[in-house]
């Protein structure tokens, strides 16, 4: 198997990331004859920066065939958004943590003597589940939401109150909810903010998610695991206007919301798409999960 040579570089320059170190990487990966694609806005910045590297300019929506991975630099933010924008194009992605957590990133800064493994191949591919949304109108337009690699959440607007919604699994009622909204996670987004509203954990090698009511103002509302082929139907059982105070939103990994009016309904299931995260260390979940976590 021939070495890696074509690589997209993503960098979230909203990260506190050293000049030095985006030089050094781009050094490491031009030493073994790598062609770094970046997209158009960030090969802007690094212009400036005067690296002594060649970068090609493309555009996030119209990926070249080439490109063989991506190596994202940011935090686990950074690659929820990569993997939504690049999940069509089957390519895989290597994290390097610059955030917080760093959950779903490989390597952090001092680990860029790494970078010759990845490019000989020397990784295995841990691949995840994504989901993905509908929100049909009542006028029965529709729109379709990208694919969420964490969550698709319900939720009230910037006036906290509780809402009222009819959940559906294949058809059949799972829940009258009312509480302050609902997280329908995948087993990557189940050490997010579904864990932090009580939801559990699962592991990233199962074939299913999680539904996690948000605050429920009643005992019997709690979070249900569901099997990986499950349609999720949500309906809103109160009038929702369009006045800001009594907005709803459907939020996808946190990046794209979308309102949600009286009569609309929101279907959930999952995507065809996957996330492909480059491994070197083999670490088990579990061992991951304790470290970072």
């Amino acid at each position: 198997m021939n070495n890696i040579t074509n690589v997209l570089l993503i960098i979230n320059f909203e990260k506190r990331i050293p000049q030095t170190f985006i030089s050094e990487l781009s050094g490491e990966l031009n030493r073994h004859g790598c062609l770094i694609s970046v997209f158009e806005n960030d090969f802007r910045k690094i212009e400036k920066m005067n690296i002594p590297v060649t970068f090609r300019s493309i555009s996030c929506g119209n990926l070249p065939d080439d490109i063989e991975i991506a190596i994202v630099l940011g935090g686990d933010g950074s690659i929820i958004g990569a993997a939504s924008d690049i999940c069509e194009f089957d390519i895989p992605i290597l994290g390097i943590n610059f955030g917080h957590v760093g959950y779903l990133a490989e390597l952090e800064e001092t680990d860029i003597s790494l970078i010759a493994s990845v490019l000989k191949h020397d990784f295995i591919i841990d691949e995840r589940m994504m989901l993905e949304a509908e929100i049909i109108r009542r006028d029965g337009s529709n729109i379709a939401s990208p694919p969420a690699l964490n969550d698709i959440v319900l939720s009230n607007g910037p006036v906290a109150r509780l809402l009222n919604f009819d959940l559906h699994c294949d058809g059949i009622l799972v829940q009258k909810c009312r509480s302050d909204g609902l997280i329908v996670a995948t087993p990557t987004g189940s050490t997010a903010y579904s864990m932090s509203a009580g939801g559990p954990i699962l592991a990233p090698q199962l074939d299913a998610f999680c539904l996690t009511p948000i605050c429920p103002h009643s005992l019997n509302n709690r979070p249900v695991i569901v099997p990986g082929e499950s349609k999720i139907e949500i309906s809103v059982a109160e009038n929702v206007t369009d006045n800001i105070d009594n907005s709803v939103f459907v939020s996808i990994d946190g990046h794209t919301a979308i309102k949600i009016g009286f009569g609309d309904r929101i279907k959930i299931e999952r995507s065809s798409f996957r996330t492909k995260l480059i491994r070197l260390k083999n670490n088990s979940f579990l061992s991951v999960l304790n470290s970072k976590l």
